[in-house]
């Protein structure tokens, strides 16, 4: 039991982490500003919405020919992860 709570500590502070560091882009690469704390917990609270909520889910295809991004459609298996 001890090494099931122990994977899923580790498992959450892997998310914790992963939100946390994809935050950071956004506030270092705003220019002509410093590190902006109220910005970056914005970006994270938007962040963690976001793997909570399915339906701002959004994958895309970056083509590096043109440079222009494709939004691939999931279709039904968003409306089967919003049941669950």
């Amino acid at each position: 039991m001890r090494k099931c709570f122990n994977l899923l500590g580790k498992f959450l502070l892997g998310v914790l982490g992963i939100v946390l560091i994809s935050s950071v882009p956004v506030v270092l690469f705003q220019i002509g500003s410093i590190f902006d704390f109220s910005l970056y917990f914005h970006t994270v609270l938007e962040v963690s919405k976001s793997l909570v909520l399915p339906s701002q889910w959004s994958l895309s295809y970056f083509v590096i020919e043109t440079g222009e991004s494709i939004p691939i459609s999931l279709g039904n298996y968003l409306g089967h992860i919003c049941i669950l």
